[in-house]
């Protein structure tokens, strides 16, 4: 068990060349389907890309509390990400976008409790609207976007021997879901519920 915590900061910049997306790109023919036209998606560079932000990490076991309350620790982590990249296409010349799957805002948070048997961990996970990809299909030429979204899980161990392990876990627990839309919030494209999941399990190591 850990006895002492940590503070740690970074700073972090990055200047992307070729920064390769997928764009939509026509109309063009095709050979064996005459004059009709197609818009077609593939591979192509942006113009540039550039990442930049920072990041708070820290650790903290209350190892200095009487017992039982020496067990307890936290885990914090926050980023903050500024990103962009010119698409330079035609398809899309609205100017900038963030680099795919990076949200500006992240935070991750655990509050756990151990013994030598017994751990115990609730952890939240939080990240802000990122954008997704561009639309392809009957989505061609817009800005395709996740909402913001949030999970809180909680998962419970017991070793009932050196070799006999027993688990409980519990996910989603604020019961969140999951958004798609295109270009403004309001358009919203897919809906995915995430349900909460329980699940029980046994480890034995021979």
């Amino acid at each position: 068990m850990p006895t002492d915590g940590f503070l740690a900061t970074s700073i972090f910049y990055k200047d992307i060349e070729g920064f390769i997306f997928d764009a939509i790109s026509g109309p063009v023919t095709v050979p064996g389907y005459g004059d009709a036209e197609f818009y077609v998606e593939q591979p192509v560079n942006a113009e540039d890309a550039k990442v930049s932000g920072f990041e708070i990490a820290i650790h903290q076991p209350f190892t200095f509390f009487p017992a039982p309350w020496d067990g307890f620790g936290v885990q914090l982590n926050y980023s903050w990400v500024d990103s962009e990249f010119s698409a330079g296409t035609d398809a899309y010349d609205s100017g900038t976008y963030g680099l795919p799957g990076a949200s500006p805002n992240n935070l991750n948070a655990i509050l756990y409790f151990e013994t030598a048997r017994f751990g115990a961990r609730l952890s939240y996970v939080y990240r802000d609207d990122y954008f997704s990809s561009f639309g392809g299909g009957a989505f061609s030429g817009v800005d395709r976007y996740v909402k913001a979204n949030e999970n809180l899980s909680l998962n419970l161990s017991y070793d009932v021997t050196d070799n006999i392990s027993l688990t409980a876990k519990a996910t989603n627990l604020t019961d969140d879901i999951q958004e798609e839309f295109i270009t403004y919030d309001s358009l919203m494209q897919s809906y995915y519920t995430r349900p909460r999941t329980y699940s029980l399990g046994i480890r034995m190591k021979f």
